[in-house]
């Protein structure tokens, strides 16, 4: 069988092009059963794994299949020889390469495998395509992952199943119990915003993700994270803030998420939580700065000179203003939070804070809009920060961390 490597390839170029055009596949495979008629074809496919075969193109693969089919006659092929790891994982990868750029040619659903679990979706995937129906094979996928580790292995293999259904990759990527890689997170990363968008299955698709029988925990930070991306990465868009809020709130898993860092995405995603009511803000500040410290206080500052520019004093041109202003209430509670927080931290710090308190009734004066009938008054908007938003409130909550110092690193 050595010679059937000139089938697909040995090095050579275009020597090898007049020679495939002369095979006579059917003449082969009868020659060598004629020569060994006790020759076990599913042996051949596992001698496959030699350091001579490697597919080059479409003319290689029809060749090889071919004369394989036709050996095995009306025996089943065995394709569980060709997810198994190889020993030449150059010709394993240019396998699969080949069978995913010619499913005329192979499809590997015809054939035994385990099969992707899609009943759950609401919208399956096209049934009669055949490019697609391949990644229905969780035996690929995990071939294909385990072959990412080689330096033979191109990721464009995924770039058709992720643009044309991305459900089927992920499902399958979340039902593989292989240890995750970094091609398995890269790809699970990059997908969570197709779903955080406006996708059928997206409901479906983050509860089993969110649920997953294998590596739930690993699974969860990697969606946690794609979503505090895909905010950050939208220039504070509050509409995927908003997007981000109702998954959450649909997986119960707002607590989990505010946990994640960075903090400037936690903190926003706080406060447009506490209003809708899904938490109280101030107890959650409170709670943060326990177990962060002075980290946490500082990003606080950087969130408010970030989502409310006016509050450091001086003026702001309009392009410079964020799209989605901070709410009043939100703003108050805020400054008031950090202002009881002022005389604990550092010098530089308190002094941010002292002069966003200073600004806060003007900068709440221009943005708030009264209710209808109501004038709006200097008076009125100053009780916003008077001692019992600030001092009452705030230092009744804060009774634990009279001592700050000692657990605030400065």
């Amino acid at each position: 069988m050595n010679n059937m490597s000139s089938m697909w390839g040995d090095n050579k170029e275009k020597s090898d092009t007049n020679q495939q055009a002369t095979w006579n596949v059917e003449a082969f495979v009868q020659a060598a059963q004629d020569m060994n008629p006790a020759l076990d074809w599913k042996e051949v496919v596992h001698e496959l794994d030699n350091s001579e075969f490697l597919l080059k193109d479409r003319k290689g693969l029809k060749l090889l299949w071919q004369g394989l089919i036709l050996g095995l006659g009306q025996e089943t092929f065995p394709m569980d020889r060709m997810y198994r790891r190889w020993r030449n994982a150059e010709g394993q990868f240019s396998f699969f390469q080949q069978v995913l750029n010619c499913c005329d040619i192979v499809c590997l659903t015809d054939y035994v495998h385990r099969p992707v679990l899609i009943d759950a979706l609401k919208a399956p995937p096209e049934e009669d395509n055949r490019n697609i129906s391949n990644w229905k094979s969780l035996d690929l996928i995990e071939t294909l992952l385990y072959l990412s580790e080689t330096p033979y292995f191109k990721d464009e293999l995924f770039i058709f199943p992720s643009a044309n259904c991305p459900d089927l990759l992920i499902l399958g990527l979340i039902q593989t119990s292989r240890v995750i890689n970094p091609l398995h997170q890269e790809l699970l990363s990059s997908m969570i915003p197709v779903f955080l968008g406006n996708h059928p299955n997206s409901a479906i698709v983050f509860h089993l993700a969110w649920h997953s029988q294998y590596q739930s925990s690993t699974i969860r930070n990697i969606i946690m994270h794609a979503m505090a991306d895909w905010y950050v990465r939208g220039d504070g868009d509050q509409s995927r803030l908003s997007r981000i809020l109702d998954v959450a709130q649909d997986l119960k898993a707002l607590s989990v998420l505010l946990n994640v860092t960075p903090f400037q995405f936690v903190i926003d995603l706080a406060c447009l939580a506490s209003r809708r009511e899904y938490l109280k803000l101030d107890k959650w500040l409170t709670d943060k700065v326990r177990d962060h410290g002075e980290s946490f206080v500082e990003a606080c500052v950087s969130f408010l000179t970030r989502r409310s520019p006016q509050i450091m004093g001086g003026s702001v041109k309009e392009e410079n203003l964020p799209k989605s202003a901070l709410p009043s209430e939100t703003l108050a509670t805020t400054i008031g939070f950090l202002h009881s927080l002022a005389p604990s931290i550092s010098q530089e710090l308190s002094e941010k804070i002292l002069t966003m308190v200073a600004n806060c009734p003007a900068v709440l004066n221009k943005n708030r809009l009264p209710p209808p009938g109501v004038v709006k008054t200097s008076q009125g908007l100053q009780s916003v920060l008077s001692s019992s938003a600030i001092n009452t409130s705030t230092n009744s909550s804060l009774d634990p961390l009279v001592n700050l110092s000692s657990s605030v690193s400065v």
